[in-house]
């Protein structure tokens, strides 16, 4: 009897400190007899409600989408741009028309393989060259005209 007294009391100090939800709580994780502890209304818990009762499951379910459809997509995107953008700068050869990152459009005069930079003439009129890292190159411009021009 005395320990049903203290379990009374210690369950009314918890109940003034937290509220009725930690009592809730209290009585399912005591519950001996091995049945589904009740809820508020009465009725036994759902597996539903166990799994998706709990907000944080629902944040990591969005999380989950959010990355399958948005973030993987981008990442494959960004991997295969910059295989292909590599494969430019490696093939690039005398008279290709590149555009740096800066924005300056030239034509390639030389390219040294070994120390990775460029020489590209800026300028027809007064042949103004200028040296550049090969990874300064944003975009290789190809003549599509020329090119469809001569299969024609």
């Amino acid at each position: 009897m005395d320990r049903i007294l203290s379990l009374f009391v210690a369950v009314d100090a918890l109940s003034r400190r937290f509220g009725d939800a930690l009592i809730l709580i209290a009585f399912q994780a005591t519950d001996g007899a091995g049945a589904e502890a009740p809820t508020a209304t009465g009725t036994p818990n759902s597996l539903f409600q166990q799994l998706f009762g709990n907000p944080l499951v629902f944040m990591m379910i969005a999380f989950l989408l959010f990355w399958f459809i948005v973030i993987m997509p981008q990442q494959r995107n960004y991997r295969r741009q910059q295989t292909e953008m590599a494969e430019l700068r490696n093939n690039l050869r005398k008279n290709d028309r590149v555009v740096t990152a800066s924005g300056i459009h030239g034509v390639v005069v030389s390219v040294a393989a070994d120390v990775g930079t460029v020489t590209m003439r800026i300028d027809e009129t007064n042949n103004t060259k200028m040296t550049i890292s090969r990874e300064a190159i944003a975009k290789v411009i190809r003549d599509e005209a020329k090119s469809e021009g001569n299969n024609a």
